[in-house]
């Protein structure tokens, strides 16, 4: 909860969450073991008390079977005086 504004935290703990049936912070309900070490982020766009940037998880060509590239737009708002991941979805 530490890296999550107060909206997405009360969120997580809801009755919505427990229904959404995948994994929030990946926007997908399977992982590829090839995204633990390919990790790509754009540069943040900041406005004001928001910042946006893509996270790309990579998943390389012929690594055995994996998911592909995963693309996840990702919103971080301030709150007392530190970013936090507001919302992601994908890209």
């Amino acid at each position: 909860l530490k890296a999550v504004s107060a909206r997405l935290g009360k969120w997580l703990y809801s009755k919505a969450y427990e229904n959404y049936g995948a994994d929030y912070f990946l926007y997908a309900q399977d992982f590829d073991k090839n995204w633990e070490n390919n990790i790509r982020t754009s540069k943040a766009v900041v406005k004001g008390n928001t910042a946006t940037l893509k996270v790309t998880l990579v998943s390389p060509p012929n690594s055995g079977g994996g998911f592909g590239n995963h693309v996840l737009a990702v919103k971080l708002v301030k709150e007392s005086g530190e970013l936090k991941i507001d919302r992601v979805s994908g890209a």
